[in-house]
């Protein structure tokens, strides 16, 4: 029998040991220099873009972190104490919260305790090297008590998600705290041992799919990774059996045991478990690798809107349950931030064919990324027994001419309004436009009402047209603009200018008997690279096709999940025999 084996009943039968072994092994990790090494290379905050994120989540504000928010809170909502504050920070790790805590003049106590002894040197020799008094101690959260009425503030910064004993803990910091003070808790709160939920690691993989092999270098191994996984819950156990061991159950208890004054999801359900062991690839000196970073953490906030993920992470202030609440906390005010603004250029012809673009705007409507509506189409078209010989009327693109050649030579193209007017009466076997009923000066319903009359009773409509954006769609667009300002900081982003449309479904249903509808791609890219092209056209060529890519994988995951109503809309319609 193995050691391991023979250790593992030792466990089983003898209760008091396995907590020991427990004990040990979270002190074996969290004691080790090499594993916060390790930390420091592979965390997701190790990018200040990260950071910057995270803080405009806590505090309203990209340049307010929450711990200095906190203090500013602090000292403005109410008066210091006669006799300064007294501080306590848990899970203090290598003591970076509690060299900060000891730069406010208002802290005149700091206590700094950890469950592994090793950290715990550690840290005291860095305040000692700093010229700061910090009492440190070694103790455990799941049993050991701390001293009621104690303290003003208490700071939880990553510690609460590994304690088996949240209520025991929990119910200490209550007591600990002197009437009047509050505690800062900044945790993981999403699902146990990080059994992260099929719709992150959905989102979480689509991104990796996108994204060039150099940002795919790990930083433990040296070699690419081709996908994300959650960890396996035994060698997660094996190295640190307190990790996330009741995480999901936090938020519940910590809104039951304290009275929170204050809450702030901080997301992370995508970022965290994607920048792990890659973080080091971007760099955030770089204005493409802060946008890139930007555009995933905007994309991940709008899924926590819209309900599609859960919160990971969460930043609490709170105070005892047994006296009256007197601080009132709030965001921070941010600076008015430029979505859309500036003049805007002209419309480009050619964002759609981009490299990525044009592959995803024919994967969304046909689901095959190498097959372009139109082919779809044309054989719609000749199943429906159209001929070479079949009079066909295209609407102001002639650039299909050459599309189109191979089903039919009977073509007239109509370029402007007067032609429009003039269409003879029963006439055409099939009416093509892309576009046409909206660049018309014609009312939408009156030119349809032309165009069906000068049609064949059974003719085919084929039609790819553009309705006007959605306010979600426009919200959304704003957001990723604001997440690519890196790449654009001084003209911003030029909104489209809208006109007024009726939505073609319901006028084009007035005549004809709609047989199939595709919905295609370009509802927050048309708004995003078609008015900014001379500028993508810059970012290309001198980074690549990245953030065009994610953009994409963004704009097809919000149509499948519903989050975007489609506004480009193909449709393959036949006119109903005349009444």
């Amino acid at each position: 029998m193995t050691v391991r084996k023979q250790l593992s009943r030792l466990t089983q039968r003898f209760p008091g040991l396995r907590k020991r072994r427990f004990k040990n092994r979270v002190q074996l990790r969290w004691g080790s220099g090499d594993f916060f090494d390790e930390l420091e290379s592979t965390y997701w905050m190790r990018s200040s873009t990260v950071r910057r994120h995270l803080g405009q989540l806590a505090t309203g504000h990209p340049d307010a972190d929450w711990l200095s928010w906190l203090r500013q809170q602090l000292i403005s909502s109410k008066p210091a104490r006669k006799d300064g504050y007294r501080a306590l920070v848990l899970g203090c790790g290598e003591g970076w919260l509690e060299r900060t805590l000891a730069e406010w003049p208002e802290v005149v106590a700091i206590d700094a305790e950890d469950v592994a002894a090793d950290v715990v040197d550690r840290a005291r020799d860095k305040a000692e090297q700093a010229g700061l008094a910090v009492n440190y101690r070694v103790s455990d959260l799941n049993t050991q008590g701390l001293p009621e009425e104690h303290y003003d503030l208490i700071v939880a910064h990553s510690v609460l998600h590994h304690l088996d004993q949240l209520e025991f803990a929990l119910d200490q910091i209550h007591d600990a705290l002197r009437p009047g003070g509050v505690v800062a808790i900044n945790e993981y709160v999403g699902p146990a041992r990080l059994q992260y939920s099929d719709a992150a690691m959905t989102v979480i993989n689509e991104i990796m799919a996108v994204l060039p092999g150099s940002y795919r270098i790990s930083t433990l191994t040296g070699e690419p990774l081709s996908e994300k996984t959650r960890p396996p819950v035994d060698y997660l156990m094996s190295v640190d059996p307190s990790e996330a061991i009741r995480s999901d159950e936090l938020h519940a208890l910590v809104q039951t045991h304290l009275d929170v004054l204050y809450e702030a999801p901080l997301n992370g359900s995508v970022l965290q478990h994607l920048l792990y062991e890659i973080v080091a690839n971007f760099d955030d000196e770089l204005p493409h690798d802060r946008a890139l970073i930007q555009l995933i953490a905007a994309y991940e906030e709008l899924l926590h809107e819209v309900g599609t993920l859960e919160p990971d992470y969460a930043f609490y202030v709170a105070t005892r349950r047994d006296h009256p609440a007197t601080l009132r906390l709030e965001r921070s005010r941010a600076a008015e931030r430029r979505y859309f603004s500036g003049p805007g250029n002209e419309l480009g012809q050619s964002w759609w064919s981009w490299p990525g673009v044009r592959r995803h705007l024919h994967e969304v409507p046909t689901g095959d990324p190498t097959t372009d509506w139109w082919t779809r189409a044309k054989q719609w078209l000749v199943d429906g027994g159209v001929s070479a010989t079949s009079p066909i009327l295209v609407i102001g693109e002639s650039w299909l001419e050459p599309v189109l050649r191979d089903v039919a030579t009977n073509l007239t193209f109509v370029h402007d309004d007067e032609g429009l007017s003039n269409l003879p009466h029963g006439e055409y076997h099939a009416v093509i436009t892309t576009g046409g009923l909206g660049r018309s000066s014609i009312p939408a319903p009156e030119l349809v009402t032309l165009l069906s009359r000068s049609m064949q009773p059974g003719a085919f409509f084929v039609v790819n047209e553009r309705r006007d954006p959605s306010q979600r769609a426009q919200a959304f667009a704003a957001r990723l603009a604001v997440a690519l300002e890196p790449l654009f900081p001084a003209e911003g982003y030029h909104p489209l200018e809208a006109r007024a449309r009726q939505p073609p479904v319901e006028l084009v249903a007035e005549h004809f008997t709609i047989e199939r509808e595709l919905a295609c791609g370009g509802e927050l890219l048309e708004t995003l690279l078609g008015s900014n092209e001379a500028t993508w056209r810059t970012v290309i060529d001198a980074h690549g096709t990245t953030l065009l890519d994610v953009l994409c994988m963004i704009e097809r995951r919000l149509l499948e999940d519903g989050h975007l109503l489609p506004e480009h809309v193909v449709l393959f319609a036949r006119k109903r025999p005349e009444a």
